[in-house]
């Protein structure tokens, strides 16, 4: 990620982070659409879609885990700066080093016990849209493998330095 000093964000590098970034725009205008929509139509003519609490829920969570890792590779991470700058060198790309490797952990850990949830959701399906409930669990699953290897490839330039 590159900080784009005309218009102070950032813009992703590499097609796939560029792909997760137009994503999750769109999919951000997309929630804000249907949530006025469905006000409007609550306020002005008292009858709200029935999937009007659903759709956008599940397009939010979405949005969530496609943004993940475009801004785990952008370093917009919480982590305590602080306590790494005033290390030694060596200690601060051990501490570096680990932190990577924990985060994988927690994301393998996270994976892992989001499969048989994905499974058991599988089966049914949302009264409001016909969807199957899967679609609140996947964006976990699918999330999780792309922030692991958003995290894998700031290990790889840790481990470089």
């Amino acid at each position: 990620m590159e900080v784009d000093g005309e218009h102070g964000g950032y813009r992703p590098q590499g097609l796939i982070a560029r792909l997760l970034w137009l994503a999750s725009g769109i999919l951000l205008l997309v929630i804000t659409g249907l949530v006025l929509y469905a006000t409007f139509a609550r306020y002005f003519f008292a009858a709200a879609p029935i999937w009007s609490e659903d759709v956008p829920r599940v397009l939010f969570i979405w949005l969530t885990f496609l943004a993940a890792p475009v801004a785990i590779l952008a370093g917009l991470n919480i982590r305590v700066g602080l306590v790494i700058e005033r290390l030694p060198p060596r200690a601060a790309k051990a501490s570096e080093v680990a932190m990577h490797l924990v985060v994988l952990a927690m994301l393998g850990v996270l994976f892992w016990w989001s499969l048989p949830i994905l499974r058991l959701r599988w089966g049914g399906t949302m009264m409001t849209t016909g969807w199957t409930n899967a679609v609140f669990i996947l964006p976990l699953t699918l999330g999780c493998v792309a922030m692991a290897a958003a995290q894998t490839v700031l290990l790889v330039k840790a481990l470089r330095r």
